[in-house]
């Protein structure tokens, strides 16, 4: 069994701009399992000690795509691998303004090669659909999107008739 821990996964989105935020990273374990290792993801990564996934989830986008959500709104947790991993992967949404992302991401002190881009909510459920995704987080994350886009300012605004968060 691989110890993998927590992690915080966020779909970042821009409700005014229909578009969400996506990243480009080199994983080699998906290059050997497919040949194809320039990875588009969504933001993710480890919660570290004692932080809540949130605050997790809250780094991970200033650290990744260099803007922080005005909001993050918790979606549901999946154990990706069980028979494998104890990894424990947490979803939220993040509510972001596109226009601010920057053309690098990631930590310098961790060797990182993030390139942020923009894509709009339609593209990205049509790759979906056409199967040019094969990262699983992303698939979830997507899946969920295609599933909600309808109610997404729910999410973003307590107060509506159907607050959902």
């Amino acid at each position: 069994m691989l110890r993998a821990s927590r992690v915080a996964a966020v779909l970042p989105i821009d409700l005014a701009r229909g578009e969400i935020v996506l990243i480009h990273q080199f994983r080699l374990p998906a290059h050997l399992a497919t040949g194809r290792g320039e990875m588009v993801e969504i933001v993710a990564g480890r919660v570290d000690g004692d932080e809540t996934a949130k605050a997790a989830a809250l780094r991970e986008c200033v650290e990744e795509i260099g803007v922080a959500p005005d909001r993050l709104v918790e979606l549901f947790s999946v154990l990706p691998t069980p028979g494998f991993t104890d990894e424990y992967v947490t979803f939220f949404l993040g509510f972001v303004d596109a226009a601010e992302v920057p053309a690098r991401g990631g930590l310098v002190g961790e060797t990182e090669d993030i390139r942020p881009f923009v894509v709009s909510i339609d593209a990205a459920i049509t790759a979906l659909e056409s199967g040019a995704i094969f990262n699983g987080l992303m698939v979830s994350a997507l899946q969920w999107l295609a599933l909600h886009r309808d109610r997404l300012q729910d999410y973003y605004d307590p107060a509506s008739p159907n607050p959902v968060a």
